[in-house]
């Protein structure tokens, strides 16, 4: 038997990158989190209100975001 709270979320793809130069003493590296900067939802739900009907609440997922890492190692 299936809830009458069930909801469903579309299928999506986002595209994280990364990209850096690595020695025995540094790191750097520029990377980005959803890089075309896709809509998506990471969750649904039907939440019924007294006397105002029901509504349903939906959480976005992230924006495109950048970034620039950089690592010094000062052990031997």
């Amino acid at each position: 038997m299936r809830s009458a709270n069930a909801q469903f979320i579309d299928a999506y793809s986002i595209t994280n990158v990364r990209a850096g130069i690595i020695n025995e003493r540094y790191e750097v590296a520029v990377w980005a989190r959803n890089l075309f900067d896709e809509d998506y939802l990471t969750a649904v739900s039907f939440q019924p209100r007294f006397n105002q009907g029901a509504i349903t609440d939906t959480t976005q997922g992230f924006g495109a975001t950048f970034g620039l890492t950089a690592r010094v190692n000062f052990g031997n």
